[in-house]
């Protein structure tokens, strides 16, 4: 089109130039748009700030506050007076980031150039601290906008009152809301879903009914979202009955159930014990919608608790063949977590068994959950039995991690030969011991005073390629001072430092501790004064003196 124009005579002039910039951006065809943007100098024609805002305003919106705020800073560099356009530009994104120290810099410059800041400068800057939490600047900037004649905007507003809420100044978060009606906003729909889930939260039933059914009366009838928040409030409040009744007037209301919708049934009718309703609810659910992880984890501790175990591995198993879902290993711990919240450790392990029997779950973060329980029932043989059962019977394949975690409960319970015996049995199957596992070895025997046996495993340890970190060493400095041996632990102590050892309070105590203990308090102080940053911490660490 340029080349047309010269062709004919006509020579592009700055808004040729600044509508062909929109446009290219407007494309996000940036390279085109910059090699234009480099040749208007060339041809007589001068940028102005408002060629620059098309940048600012195209990086903002894309998420690049860095790029929008280099491009600014030209603006002033050539010298050119910054406009309000301009900076509202660059305030986008910083908002939407909560970087108030760069937003107060721009609103700086505004006052600096004699410019006074308008509705949306105001907005963007309310919707920065609102974001930060910073809510008594936030109100004072209201107070100053409306002094100014400026309109504040109801997203801000809401921002505002959601900030309020959740900081516990419930009583300002009203009064904002009774004030909309002084600036002249109507609330919207979030308003009122930010109030009804500071309402729940509260515990506040008849209330948030109230607010609820006031919502068409103003003009501004509830959505999804208002339901699901409602109906939240009301599950936990011992009130989900009236959920049901209120779950059944959404359609009545335009408003269709999400996943959301029944997972917060589900989660109120296991809350009362209602599984079998629960089961039923879960049934209606898949007609229409696919049920999500939040499903799973709502409804299956409930089943399992019921007994239905059987049941609770078909809905696993329909959840898993489902096209695109996803379940990580992580998955399976956590799901195993939830369930022994509210179910017995019997049915817990017939339902891993299920899991596994299925071929659903072949990994062992499904069985770790379980040990730990039975190691905090002191049932350390039951949870070894439980470990051989799913490995050696069921075909699971332990990990590092599962060996550490029974390893780390026989340790707990005293039953240190156990443990060791689990060592030996961990590296024979093939599994490769990581710095959690020596790390475990060698504290038990530091405790034992076994140090001759503590340095052939650290040897051991280093052979396999196994790198000690900060709690290997700290463990080896403890266990040499235990068992009197203060001047090795030294020795060690200054070789390690010397390499790449950085020491932390728990290297320091022992050391300090077992030389005030040996009378040699000069050589204490000495160690004490290396460890500025620590000092402040060090007294629970001397528990040997």
């Amino acid at each position: 089109m340029l080349d047309v124009m010269r062709v004919k005579g006509i020579f592009p002039n700055l808004h040729t130039y600044n509508t062909l910039i929109s446009g290219l951006l407007n494309l996000r065809r940036l390279d085109e748009e910059l090699e234009l943007f480099n040749n208007m100098e060339s041809l007589g024609v001068e940028p102005t700030a408002y060629s620059y805002v098309l940048f600012i305003d195209y990086y903002a919106k894309l998420g690049d506050p860095e790029k929008a705020l280099d491009t600014f800073e030209k603006i002033k560099k050539r010298g050119i007076m910054p406009s309000i356009a301009a900076c509202n530009a660059s305030l986008y994104s910083l908002a939407e980031m909560g970087r108030i120290r760069e937003a107060k810099d721009i609103f700086n410059v505004l006052h600096n150039c004699g410019l006074s800041p308008d509705s949306v400068t105001y907005n963007m800057m309310m919707k920065c601290y609102s974001k930060a939490g910073q809510i008594d600047i936030d109100t004072k900037l209201l107070t100053e906008m409306l002094s100014k004649g400026c309109e504040p905007d109801i997203i801000v507003v809401n921002s505002l009152i959601d900030t309020l809420y959740k900081a516990g100044r419930v009583d300002e978060a009203w009064q904002m809301f009774a004030r909309l009606k002084d600036l002249k906003l109507a609330p919207t729909v979030v308003t009122y879903n930010i109030l009804l889930t500071g309402l729940g939260k509260e515990g506040k039933l008849l209330k948030a009914l109230d607010l609820f059914w006031s919502m068409k009366e103003s003009g501004c009838p509830p959505n999804t979202v208002t339901f699901n928040v409602l109906l939240d409030c009301l599950c936990k409040n011992d009130a989900v009955d009236l959920a049901l009744k209120m779950f059944c007037r959404m359609t009545i209301m335009n408003c269709n159930p999400d996943v959301l919708t029944y997972n917060t049934i589900i989660y109120g009718l296991l809350k009362e014990g209602r599984a079998g309703y629960a089961f039923w609810f879960y049934h209606q659910m898949k007609k229409f919608l696919s049920p999500d992880h939040v499903t799973l984890f709502t409804l299956l501790p409930g089943v399992v608790k019921d007994g239905k175990v059987e049941d609770a591995i078909k809905i696993v198993m329909e959840f898993v063949h489902q096209s695109g879902l996803q379940t990580g290993n992580q998955v399976w711990g956590e799901l195993m977590k939830c369930i022994l919240i509210e179910a017995e450790i019997e049915e817990a392990i017939s339902f891993a068994e299920g899991l596994v029997c299925n071929s659903i779950c072949q990994d062992d973060n499904l069985i770790l959950p379980l040990v730990r329980v039975l190691y905090k029932q002191k049932k350390a043989l039951d949870a070894k039995q439980l470990f051989d059962k799913f490995t050696k019977t069921l075909g699971i394949h332990p990990t590092p991690e599962s060996y550490n975690c029974l390893m780390d409960g026989f340790l707990g319970c005293n039953i240190t030969e156990a443990a060791l015996k689990l060592f030996v049995e961990m590296k024979n199957a093939g599994c490769c011991p990581n710095n959690f596992t020596y790390n475990l070895q060698l504290d038990a025997h530091g405790k034992s005073k076994r140090i001759d046996e503590l340095f052939e495993l650290y040897n051991e340890m280093l052979c396999r390629g196994c790198r000690p970190n900060i709690i290997t060493h700290n463990i080896i400095i403890s266990a040499l001072v235990k068992s009197n041996s203060i001047n090795k632990a030294l020795d060690l102590y200054y070789e390690i430092v010397s390499v790449d050892f950085f020491p932390t309070p728990w290297s320091y105590g022992p050391l300090i501790g077992g030389l005030l203990k040996a009378g040699r308090s000069e050589e204490a102080m000495n160690i004490f004064e290396e460890m500025p940053d620590y000092q402040s911490s060090m007294q629970a660490q001397l528990c040997y003196l």
